[in-house]
């Protein structure tokens, strides 16, 4: 199963830039002595994606920050991993001694000094990793870049569009709460975002050709994109 969440996050980055940086992962020794520091053992998931890509701070750091395994701590039996730019939401998963494939993530919101509030993110940390991962790309990864925002009752409408067009003609990649994250392998990435009474798409494309297909896709639903 490892081998499972190392190609599918090693594929989502080869789409996304083209190839995989050298150095990208963080090596296996250190990833190690973090655990038995922190006394945790990472599930296969959390710790495949270290392995393979815990140093391509493109996207790891572009909007959200993945924290380096000497950064990480442990606050209410949860494991920090990731930190919101602002650290006002952390996400984290229970610190626990057992091995396992892919466990749930929770969100820890910042009220700190006091304390931090946990809630349930996501049922899988695996899904969570690849949607981030297009998230941060959207968010500042990619060079191209851009976005449609719609609010009050063009909000809806727009949403539905977009989610029938994207879901018959790009990849879905996974989703999370208020979000899906799509792709295309050539290089072309989006993310939607719903909920109370606002559509936001965000779109990203690693080279302005590439992001200007993804305008004429947009331009013949009749949607404008503003770019970033």
């Amino acid at each position: 199963m490892a081998e499972a969440f190392a190609k599918r996050y090693t594929c989502a980055v080869r789409s996304l830039l083209g190839s995989i940086p050298d150095a990208a992962g963080v090596d296996e020794q250190s990833l190690s002595r973090a655990e038995r520091h922190f006394d945790v053992v990472l599930p296969a998931a959390l710790r495949d994606y270290y392995l393979t890509l815990g140093n391509l701070h493109q996207l790891n750091d572009a909007h959200d920050n993945l924290l380096a395994p000497k950064d990480w701590f442990i606050d209410s039996g949860k494991l920090i991993f990731m930190a919101e730019n602002q650290a006002v939401v952390y996400w984290g998963i229970e610190a626990s001694k057992s091995a396992s494939e892919d466990v749930p993530v929770f969100q820890g919101v910042n009220l700190l000094p006091k304390f931090i509030e946990w809630h349930p993110e996501w049922d899988s940390c695996g899904e969570f990793l690849l949607v981030m991962l297009h998230w941060q790309a959207v968010a500042g990864g990619l060079k191209w870049s851009g976005m449609v925002n719609r609010d009050g009752q063009e909000a809806e409408k727009t949403c539905r569009m977009l989610t029938d067009y994207f879901t018959t003609h790009w990849q879905q990649v996974g989703g999370l709460i208020g979000m899906i994250a799509f792709r295309q392998q050539d290089g072309k990435v989006s993310c939607l975002l719903t909920g109370d009474g606002v559509c936001q798409l965000y779109v990203g494309a690693r080279t302005e050709p590439l992001f200007e297909e993804v305008d004429a896709e947009l331009q013949a639903l009749g949607i404008g994109l503003s770019q970033l």
